[in-house]
């Protein structure tokens, strides 16, 4: 059953990453992902959560 899902976005808006959301807590890495800014946003049960701006500087 998914509860939601968690979607990375590039600063293009190009969707770099998803998952859908069955647990509490879920941890992605952010090995794969290029130095950069990104927008990391959570819908569950078609309610869009605030999106969070990510920052990855390796």
């Amino acid at each position: 059953m998914t509860n939601g899902r968690l979607t990375v976005t590039d600063i293009v808006g190009k969707t770099i990453y998803q998952t859908d959301l069955a647990q509490p807590i879920t941890l992605i890495s952010s090995a794969a992902f290029a130095k950069g800014i990104y927008t990391l946003s959570v819908t569950v049960v078609d309610r869009k959560i605030q999106p969070v701006q990510l920052v990855i500087q390796h």
